[in-house]
């Protein structure tokens, strides 16, 4: 037979079952004496109700729920309500005050300090949070540490989270100009872009975005630009016709825009002749890398906040590089430690987009 529940065995209590229910009930209690001990628990739990009055035409709307939150107030150690009888007066009204304070007297005196507590450390830590003013200085403490913790864990994970979201975003922009690079590495016999066909004036290692943008390889300028910079201004890659019709300062300022936020490779001297870079399909050569800066060691680019570079080798793969050298390669200098054409074939050097090519020889070039 199935043992009743709590709410069938109050409902006993109070009368509130119906005959059939009761009968089946009270044959459960003649047969099992634990179910009339429970009953025996409820009926003296019960007992501090019994002085109280209730449907007294005498007493106000809303005793049920006064009557809740005074037990609550009991439950949680607030005795101090039991004090004043205006308090209980403008709980329950006058006609209820003195049946309360009795009930109070005779049956909760029995009720141990221990016992008005909380009854779960969730019920003490739901109670802080609802009355703040309860917060004792230990626990303001224990909080200001806990949350202390908790950020001294999330920030520098957040803070890495969105340094390689930007490495990521950076290396998306130079795959695509690096598969340009590639596109017309093949439809020129092999050769990449050759910064030293344009007049003197003109000639710079970063007239390699341009020239991409003219054949429609690269149609969208921000293509160029790499998210670790953290730029607000949108780029403007200068056209070719813009270059070769621009003078003096307003072409300085024109050959440090034309590459974007990327270096290009300068080629190399073999015999005292300058070649242009080639695609050897290495995956050892770079051909555009993060913009190098001569204020960093080894000249390496600032766009990670110093901590590395995006490279595009010639095998068509991108790599975040944390040093300013590939191996015993310098990615920005070449092998005489200095800034121009490579030192042979193998010698692979990415200068600024304002530097340029063919004049530059074996001496230091400052950013």
């Amino acid at each position: 037979m199935k043992h009743p529940s709590q709410e069938d065995l109050l409902g006993y209590v109070l009368g509130a079952l119906d005959a059939q229910e009761e009968r089946d009930l009270q044959q459960q209690i003649d047969t099992n004496p634990e179910i009339e001990e429970q009953l025996l628990e409820i009926r003296h739990a019960m007992s501090p109700l019994e002085s109280l009055t209730f449907g007294d035409p005498g007493s106000r709307p809303g005793l049920a729920r006064r009557t809740c939150e005074l037990v609550a107030s009991l439950k949680h150690g607030k005795q101090e309500l039991f004090e004043d009888s205006d308090a209980i007066g403008e709980m329950f009204g006058a006609s209820n005050c003195d049946s309360m304070t009795e009930v109070h007297d005779e049956s909760d005196s029995a009720v141990s300090d221990a016992e008005l507590q909380p009854a779960s450390s969730f019920s003490r830590l739901t109670d802080r949070v609802v009355h703040p003013g309860s917060w004792s200085r230990t626990d303001l403490l224990a909080c200001v540490a806990i949350m202390a913790i908790f950020a001294s864990i999330l920030l520098p994970a957040i803070s890495q989270s969105r340094f390689q979201g930007r490495i990521i975003s950076c290396q998306h922009n130079l795959n695509q100009v690096g598969t340009a690079m590639l596109v017309y590495s093949d439809l020129h016999s092999g050769h990449f872009v050759n910064v030293s066909e344009t007049s003197i004036d003109s000639n710079s290692t970063g007239l390699f975005a341009p020239v991409l943008k003219s054949t429609g390889l690269i149609v969208d300028d921000a293509t160029f630009a790499c998210a670790g910079r953290l730029e607000s201004e949108p780029l403007r890659i200068p056209t070719l016709q813009q270059i070769r019709s621009a003078k003096g300062p307003q072409l300085s300022v024109l050959k440090r825009r034309m590459g974007g936020h990327f270096g290009f490779a300068l080629g190399f001297l073999d015999d005292g002749k300058y070649y242009a870079p080639r695609n050897d399909g290495s995956a050892h050569t770079v051909i555009i890398a993060d913009m190098p800066s001569c204020e960093m060691p080894g000249r390496s680019s600032k766009n990670h906040e110093g901590k590395g570079q995006n490279c595009f080798f010639a095998d068509g793969h991108s790599q975040f590089v944390p040093t300013h050298a590939i191996g015993e390669d310098a990615i920005y200098e070449n092998d005489l430690g200095i800034v121009g054409p490579g030192v042979g074939e193998h010698d692979n050097v990415i200068a600024p987009c304002h530097l340029p090519a063919m004049s530059v020889t074996f001496e230091v070039i400052k950013d």
